[in-house]
């Protein structure tokens, strides 16, 4: 049993942290706490998450991305890319932005513009699946076959 400090007398600083352990939270709730409110530094980092763009945007997008790539074969397919989306040719699209995902070497933002570009596609194509189009339904089972 711990002992009680005697009231008047100096309290050992072990006696302090011993009670403190006891009174401390479960480490769970710390996990909680640390991911809920984070570690409140200085310094604030952008978070950037994908998004459904339509394919008028996305194609814009990846022209505005990738003009700057020194990659010509990565730049070279980001323009048919654009091409496709602006043209609404969703297969062509679909297979080209899902080789650039694949390609190594692309900078967060070409890869966040890829990544929008699929989302986007992905949702203008079940959309028109939900509305009774036949040729959306038959361009989605060619490219789940791709896959």
């Amino acid at each position: 049993m711990p002992r009680m400090p005697i009231p008047g007398l100096p309290v050992s600083p072990c006696f302090l942290s011993n009670r403190l352990f006891r009174l401390s939270l479960p480490p769970g709730a710390v996990l909680l706490a640390v991911l809920l409110f984070g570690c409140r530094g200085g310094g604030r980092t952008v978070v950037e998450t994908t998004q459904s763009v339509s394919p008028e945007a996305a194609s814009v997008q990846l022209e505005k991305t990738f003009s700057g790539s020194a990659n010509p074969v990565i730049k070279q397919d980001a323009g048919i890319a654009s091409a496709a989306l602006h043209k609404r040719d969703y297969e062509a699209a679909f297979v080209i932005l899902r080789r650039l995902q694949a390609s190594s070497g692309l900078t967060d933002a070409q890869d966040m513009a890829v990544r929008n570009a699929l989302i986007g596609l992905q949702r203008e194509l079940a959309q028109a699946i939900v509305n009774g189009d036949q040729q959306a339904l038959e361009t989605a089972k060619r490219l789940q076959r791709t896959q």
